[in-house]
């Protein structure tokens, strides 16, 4: 958008706040160096206006996709956790078939104590 304002080309190139109210899209306020310096307003939009509703569910829409986004990395996450979790696992469970097949190998690997 542009907002236009004659005291306001006069700092042009310098760094400035600007401040606006959600409601009212169609001018900002700009600050300089802490003071209030002008309004500007955009011709483009002096004639419309949004409803709060609408505004509303922009938000609402824009929070909804976020929410599936996270989500969606948190499954992505998840499933490699699962992925590498299940590999340790089944490497465990092939040496565990390994010693049934070859109970000599039990057998070798049980430290008997003197005492006993």
């Amino acid at each position: 958008m542009r907002y236009i304002n004659i005291t306001f080309a006069e700092y042009v190139g310098e760094s400035v706040v600007i401040r606006y109210n959600p409601s009212d899209i169609t001018s900002i306020r700009i600050y300089h160096k802490g003071n209030f310096l002008c309004q500007a307003i955009c011709s483009e939009l002096a004639n419309e206006s949004i409803n709060l509703k609408d505004i509303q569910k922009a938000r609402n829409k824009r929070r909804r996709e976020l929410k599936q986004a996270i989500s969606h990395r948190k499954s992505l996450v998840d499933a490699v956790i699962d992925a590498s979790f299940n590999h340790s696992s089944l490497q465990n469970k092939k040496d565990d078939i390994a010693l049934q097949l070859n109970p000599e190998t039990v057998i070798k690997k049980i430290k008997l104590y003197k005492n006993e």
